[in-house]
């Protein structure tokens, strides 16, 4: 039997000197993250997969060693939990942002994932502070709410905060900076002083590696870790769209290396192999699907916490119904063509737009009926023009992206205090706007990305909200829109865990499907219509 040698080493890495072992060599093949160090003359593991590694030999028995020696990791940052201000917290939130103290202590970086309504921006807030209360911190976000972690920093920090511009961008003490701000800063190569500590709200902005945003974002969080050692705090509610995939870069970005590679860590997590392609006689790498998810959701609870709405018992139930909408004949066979000859991600966003059009006096009926009844009820459209129709129709405010995003939340509340209702498109109001005033959701159009319906209902199924919450979702019969209710609609519940527990395993690749798998679904959809 094997005895091997294990040492801590900084980051939250241990190392494992061992003579040869098949076991461990397997591992060291297949898993990401996991490599060999010369100077040490032996294996360095992230701590949790070493865990998984050493438990695989425990079981084999086939080495000895001290599992003591797992349960201290390195600490590379000195926060006293003593001094971590939970005034005027929930008792999970509470826990959450001793999960962040406790996790950038040992691995430099957190990821902080609750479902969306739970408070995140305070956690981090609180977290941070406790972390590094001196430095000058940097909170990169949607520039939908920078307006809003302005507020939240007021409100739970006492200090205040100024909104970065790409000709202003000097700052002590606390700023906020869009993503896109913060790109164009970085291509006019504008100085910026480096930030003590970075919150990257929305994490998932940054999910396409070869992006400009995230190429700009990477090298000033790289800068500031190297110059500063900043902690960086990561927040999404939905830290993948739509595919494992989607979670490597914001991983690498918070814990450079730790995942693997963008090749290692598809080919072990989203069963990515090479596809021969006869038409091109090229060869393609596919990472559309999933695999060993038990040993990637183990890893991710080291770093990430996710907490559901449901399981915090904070919120009242929520409860989605889908409505069938009647189109006309004539209209159906129109749309049916268009979606047999269908071609590529826009248009299939832009079929779902045109059905959407057809749908709106379903929609009104069914929102004065719920506006008679009491009820507030958030209309959300993928078209401006449709939300402006329906607006008009109802004589309810409306917003879209055109409307300055500081204006948003103030024209949708004063709907909800003066009207019972108001018009959103889908895309103007994805994160961190508060509307609980609201207690009724329709969505009018569908998007085949989960994540965007998940963020535009949890706007008023959130923390505040007191009384029980109905999605409507319309559905044009004979249409695409069935497609997306039985791909995505319908397996929205399943989407919200697949980070949480063991559900992530029921999970595989088809969860809502590829652009081109969703296509070939329509396609043989409309096919067997006719």
């Amino acid at each position: 039997m094997t005895v091997l040698d294990i040492d801590h080493a900084p980051g939250g890495y241990v190392l494992i000197q061992s003579p040869y072992d098949e076991i461990i060599k397997s591992h060291y093949d297949a898993m990401p993250g996991f490599r060999w160090s010369k100077q040490d003359r032996a294996y360095v593991a992230p701590l949790e997969a070493a865990r998984i590694v050493l438990a695989t030999l425990k079981k084999a028995r086939t080495a000895k060693f001290d599992q003591s020696l797992l349960k201290h990791p390195h600490a590379k940052y000195e926060a006293p939990r003593h001094k971590l201000d939970l005034t005027d917290l929930r008792e999970y939130q509470k826990d959450g942002a001793r999960f962040i103290v406790d996790t950038v202590s040992t691995y430099g970086s957190a990821l902080l994932a609750d479902d969306m309504g739970l408070g995140k921006s305070l956690q981090a807030l609180r977290a941070a502070r406790c972390l590094k209360p001196d430095a000058r911190m940097l909170i990169v976000c949607p520039a939908v709410v920078t307006g809003h972690w302005i507020e939240q920093a007021q409100k739970w920090l006492g200090e205040p905060a100024v909104r970065l511009t790409a000709k202003s961008a000097e700052w002590d003490g606390i700023a906020t900076v869009s993503y896109d701000t913060l790109r164009s800063i970085g291509k006019s190569k504008t100085p910026m002083p480096m930030a003590g500590l970075i919150v990257l709200d929305e994490i998932h902005y940054l999910s396409n590696s070869k992006s400009q945003r995230s190429a700009i974002v990477s090298h000033y969080v790289n800068t500031c870790r190297k110059t500063h050692s900043a902690p960086i705090i990561g927040t999404s509610g939905t830290p993948m769209n739509t595919r494992i995939r989607d979670l490597w870069h914001p991983l690498n970005v918070l814990f450079p290396g730790r995942f693997g590679t963008w090749w290692k860590f598809t080919e072990r997590y989203c069963d990515g192999s090479y596809e021969e392609i006869k038409a091109i006689e090229k060869q393609v790498w596919r990472s559309d699907g999933s695999s060993n998810l038990d040993e990637l959701n183990e890893r991710l609870r080291a770093v990430m916490l996710r907490r559901e709405r449901h399981a915090v018992g904070e919120l009242p139930p929520r409860t989605r119904v889908t409505i069938p909408v009647d189109l006309p004949g004539a209209i159906v066979k129109q749309l049916q063509r268009a979606a047999a000859s269908l071609h590529g991600e826009h248009g299939l966003s832009k079929l779902l737009g045109n059905v959407e059009l057809w749908k709106l006096n379903a929609t009104v009926e069914l929102a004065r009926d719920i506006i008679e009844q009491g009820g507030k009820v958030l209309i959300f459209t993928v078209r401006r023009d449709t939300a402006r129709q329906l607006s008009e129709t109802l004589k309810l405010p409306y917003v879209t992206g055109a409307v300055p995003a500081h204006k948003r939340k103030k024209i949708l509340t004063d709907g909800a205090l003066h009207c019972n209702g108001a018009v959103a498109t889908m895309f103007s109001v994805p994160t961190g706007i508060d509307l609980y005033d609201f207690n009724t959701a329709i969505f009018v159009g569908l998007d085949y990305v989960p994540s965007t319906m998940l963020q535009a209902e949890a706007r008023i199924h959130r923390i505040g909200q007191t009384l029980p919450v109905t999605v409507y979702f319309m559905i044009g019969l004979r249409t695409v829109d069935e497609v997306i209710r039985s791909t995505v609609v319908e397996r929205l519940g399943y989407y919200e865990r697949v980070l949480g527990d063991a559900a992530a395993a029921e999970m595989s690749a088809d969860l809502s499907g590829s652009e081109e798998e969703i296509i070939k679904s329509i396609v043989q959809m409309v096919r067997e219509m006719k």
